[in-house]
């Protein structure tokens, strides 16, 4: 018996439960699992695999019993909460998270729902949203998106100076709340 057919997330990892009255077995594909000399290894496929256990007896049988075992491999998650952004003091944001079904944004602060993809924040400080993307049964995925809030009316602001090898690397103007 190689155990019940299992689901888990991309790039986790499987318990197989094999169970035989024989003297001994082997499991195949070996190449993704961890110790495949025992009959509890674990599976770590990055797609959905068939694993094969093989028991062979003492009974006079000289064909080995088989069983599969089928470990379903959830796609990856590509979490993704938007890029960075500059915002004005108490002008409203969309955010748009994508990756998966059901998306839950943290700190809740300051937005209209947090358990929306596109929920609108307003704000009045510089803040940093974690948006994890998840399916029901719990594969999820992160990211993060960095807003900064300039206390000023809608304006492009040029800098005048960068340092080539430091923090502002790049000279480039900054629009700050315009679309």
């Amino acid at each position: 018996n190689a155990g019940n057919d299992t689901i888990i997330c991309f790039e986790d990892t499987a318990q197989l439960f094999g169970i035989t009255d024989g003297i001994q077995f082997k499991w195949t594909p070996v190449n993704t699992l961890l110790n495949s000399n025992t009959l509890n290894p674990l599976a770590i496929p990055l797609r959905t695999t068939a694993y094969y256990f093989y028991a062979y007896d003492v009974k006079g049988c000289p064909k080995p019993g088989i069983d599969t075992v089928i470990v379903t491999v959830r796609p990856k998650i590509n979490a993704f909460a938007g890029n960075d952004t500059t915002i004005v003091s108490g002008q409203p944001l969309q955010l748009k998270g994508s990756g998966a079904p059901l998306i839950q944004w943290t700190p809740p602060r300051f937005l209209n729902d947090p358990d929306r993809s596109d929920p609108i924040a307003t704000l009045n400080d510089n803040i940093t949203y974690t948006m994890r993307a998840y399916y029901p049964d719990g594969c999820a995925a992160l990211d993060t998106i960095h807003i900064r809030v300039f206390k000023t009316a809608p304006d492009i602001f040029v800098p005048n100076a960068f340092v080539p090898a430091g923090k502002n690397r790049l000279l480039r103007p900054i629009p700050v709340g315009m679309a």
